[in-house]
């Protein structure tokens, strides 16, 4: 594990930097953890998530479907469907996001141009924004405010405005937390970032 030192140097980003810059940046210091260890921490993360939906007695969840390096989610989404709760997986139609409840993690699944998997609208069935009380939004890295940088296109800030009674919660890993990260008036904070090591 890096020391403190280390680590507080890691969450310095050169805001001068484009953000496709630190996208990349950050990016890059995910896919460098061994995907064992990526795993490991991913089920930390994953049972920290569980215990959150226990305690607050959440039943309706819009969850991401994991691809290449991202805090993998496929076990807790198998079990809230093991638990019947209604799991909501994101879709992209029109350059926004669209929410379908998701019934089985083998079947219903469409692979997307850009690697996500997504469900399939012709076997699940669209779930209303305002139903969620719980959504969790990937990203390739978040800062101490809680705001984050995603893949660019700017899916999840226009889409958390739907639904502004669900609580929000980041999943990324420590190395992926900046102190600060730039921002624009549209950017959607979230309400807490899970990692391995904390929630802030």
């Amino acid at each position: 594990m890096p020391s403190l030192e280390q680590q507080q140097n890691i969450r310095q980003l050169d805001l001068g930097q484009s953000k496709g810059q630190i996208r990349t940046g950050l990016l890059d210091r995910r896919d460098q953890i061994p995907a064992d260890l990526r795993r490991q921490w991913s089920q930390q993360i994953c049972h920290s998530i569980d215990k959150l939906i226990e305690e607050r007695r959440l039943s309706r969840i819009l969850f991401y479907l994991s691809m290449r390096s991202e805090v993998e989610t496929d076990w807790l989404v198998a079990k809230q469907l093991a638990a019947n709760r209604l799991v909501a997986t994101p879709k992209v139609e029109k350059k926004a996001i669209r929410p379908y409840r998701l019934t089985n993690l083998r079947t219903g699944i469409n692979l997307h141009r850009l690697g996500m998997r997504e469900p399939d609208p012709a076997v699940c069935d669209p779930v209303d924004p305002e139903s969620l009380d719980l959504v969790l939004v990937p990203g390739c890295g978040f800062d101490l405010q809680r705001y984050r940088i995603g893949y660019g296109g700017g899916f999840y800030d226009r889409f958390l405005p739907t639904c502004p009674q669900a609580l929000t919660v980041g999943l990324t890993f420590e190395a992926q937390v900046a102190n600060q990260l730039p921002t624009q008036p549209w950017d959607q904070p979230v309400d807490f970032v899970l990692t391995e090591q904390r929630m802030i």
